[in-house]
């Protein structure tokens, strides 16, 4: 083992914010990757990564002046940034399918649920049952599970091509594969290989550019908290319009720099993520960007309560354990600012701990 796999093999907190990353794997960022300014100020000076202990180095977060996005400088390259991901979450696998006899209740709620899907969401799922569309309206509570593990998507086209950027541990497209025709992107090589052993056979390696070559194809792009870690997110909308069909739907969920969390606990935030999250976003400057590269039609989706999970996130940080290990109980203090910003957060989006958004490509 050489001393840089040493350097990278610890997995003390303290131990990776002494250690540094290789200078001549790090680049310069001399312009927002947002809005392009070369004004900003300096927000936080010397963050290290104390979520998943596995990233060297310290790291000075700018805000930029003008578009009040916040970007890491300088940045692992592009080449290199895997190096911040050994010990990443989505490295478990893929949550494997049942292979055990269903009972008779669950094949019925299965076939209601499917019938539900395929009408609500323009899926194509067998054995499923229409009476699960007026019954689902009965449980509210079931719908909205059903509409969340959708991500809340509106009708597709029957036999929908869906794509997945940074699908991680596959959930959604094991969910979702038997509905829609799905393809998936990942830059980790292991989850990759986990996704194909689990019967995803589209899925490809790297960014949007693995499936550049489809133009105008799909129905549907989803980014689940990812476009926050590419480097250059104008480039990255611009390859998902060129590859949505006309009308076709771009889906987005990324940590809210201007939410209650970040106000809370600012430095041990844990939206801040070092030095993963390269570029952070509010929703009025991810919404111009999307807008500047020709998406229109932007609405946001239906709340979802994570403040409690991201303040319980951000507590393991401030105490300096695992995130795994995040504590159970918020303080009575922040249990009461849970509940003032999710009542907030409901009817007022920027006031939401993640920006959720959907828009289109015209046509």
């Amino acid at each position: 083992m050489d001393t840089k796999q040493k350097k990278m093999s610890t997995s003390s907190g303290e131990d990776m914010g002494t250690l540094t990353w290789p200078a001549d794997e790090l680049e310069t960022v001399e312009r927002c990757p947002v809005c392009g300014s070369t004004e900003r100020i300096v927000l936080y000076h010397d963050l290290t990564d104390r979520i998943f202990f596995c990233a060297p180095g310290k790291w000075n977060l700018y805000r930029c002046s003008q578009c009040g996005c916040a970007y890491y400088n300088p940045r692992p390259a592009v080449q290199t940034i895997s190096l911040a991901y050994r010990t990443y979450y989505t490295h478990s696998s893929p949550t494997p399918e049942k292979t055990s006899q269903p009972s008779l209740l669950s094949t019925i709620c299965s076939s209601l649920s499917r019938g539900y899907c395929n009408w609500r969401f323009g899926t194509n799922f067998p054995s499923s049952c229409v009476l699960g569309v007026p019954l689902m309206f009965l449980f509210v509570r079931k719908r909205r599970e059903v509409d969340r593990s959708f991500r809340c998507l509106p009708r597709l086209p029957c036999h929908a091509h869906v794509l997945d950027l940074g699908f991680g541990d596959a959930g959604f497209l094991l969910r979702v594969k038997e509905g829609w025709t799905v393809s998936g992107a990942d830059l980790d090589p292991v989850v990759v290989a986990a996704a194909r052993d689990n019967g995803l056979t589209d899925v490809r390696e790297g960014g949007l550019e693995a499936f550049a070559d489809r133009k105008s194809y799909y129905d549907a792009i989803t980014l689940a908290q990812v476009i926050e870690h590419v480097h250059e997110p104008r480039t990255t909308l611009e390859m998902a319009y060129s590859m949505l069909k006309p009308g076709g739907i771009l889906w987005i969920d990324t940590p809210n720099l201007n939410g209650p969390g970040h106000e809370r606990f600012g430095r041990h935030w844990r939206g801040l993520e070092p030095p993963r999250h390269l570029v952070l976003f509010h929703r009025q400057a991810l919404i111009n960007l999307a807008a500047e590269v020709g998406f229109t039609g932007f609405e946001d989706l239906p709340f979802s309560a994570d403040i409690g999970y991201r303040f319980r996130a951000s507590t393991a940080v401030e105490r300096g354990v695992h995130f795994v290990d995040e504590p159970d109980v918020l303080s009575e203090a922040d249990r009461v600012l849970v509940a003032r910003a999710e009542a907030r957060a409901k009817t007022d989006p920027n006031a939401r701990d993640s920006i959720n958004i959907m828009c289109r490509r015209p046509g």
